[in-house]
């Protein structure tokens, strides 16, 4: 069901007690048809960080670079709004060239 998919997403990102289960789990869902899903991922990984402080930037910085150029705008927002976090909490600095899943 979609509505336990989103659901999921966001719990996995909000409560899940380890950072790199709900790292995996999220990078998976990223390639999900439902653009709702796909933009929940993004910003997903913002919580992640919120919350546990660090996030893998080799495995995370290219989904986020692809969700920045999915087909759909609420996904490649949501893309933005988590490489703005992720900048002001990790110091990320991302160019939109590099590597894409």
């Amino acid at each position: 069901e979609l509505d336990e998919v989103l659901s999921a997403t966001i719990d996995i990102a909000l409560a899940s007690p380890d950072a790199d289960w709900a790292t995996d789990c999220l990078i998976r869902l990223a390639r999900h048809a439902d653009t709702d899903v796909r933009g929940n991922v993004m910003i997903g990984f913002a919580h992640l960080a919120g919350r546990f402080g660090e996030l893998s930037e080799e495995k995370v910085a290219p989904v986020l670079q692809a969700g920045l150029r999915d087909p759909k705008s609420h996904v490649r927002e949501q893309a933005e709004a988590a490489l703005d976090e992720l900048g002001e909490r990790l110091g990320w600095s991302l160019a939109e060239d590099e590597t894409s899943i």
